[in-house]
């Protein structure tokens, strides 16, 4: 926030979803709190949010040499953040 640089607020989601696919199941769910939070106090929006998401997506093929299940995390990801009203479900996710 204090950067006053949202074009990067992406990044943040990019990075969390890359660094929570290391981690367990509760670990993964506490990552998505951490981004409803950062939703909820306004400091991520619900677009930025979309592009870290499209970010993962684009990278999906580099993501699964590393973590053979980075598409299921990465749609559960996704579905907690639909579910959470973060952002809108779109037939183009994953």
């Amino acid at each position: 926030m204090e950067l006053a640089a949202p074009q990067f607020h992406a990044e943040i989601v990019k990075r969390s979803v890359i660094v929570a696919m290391e981690k367990d199941a509760k670990q993964q769910k506490s990552m998505s709190d951490l981004l409803r939070h950062l939703h909820q106090a306004e400091l991520l929006s619900s677009k930025q949010i979309c592009m870290g998401f499209e970010r993962l997506c684009a990278l999906i093929d580099d993501l699964i040499l590393d973590t053979p299940h980075a598409q299921r995390i990465i749609t559960e990801f996704i579905q907690r953040a639909i579910t959470d009203g973060m952002i809108a479900p779109r037939p183009t996710w994953t």
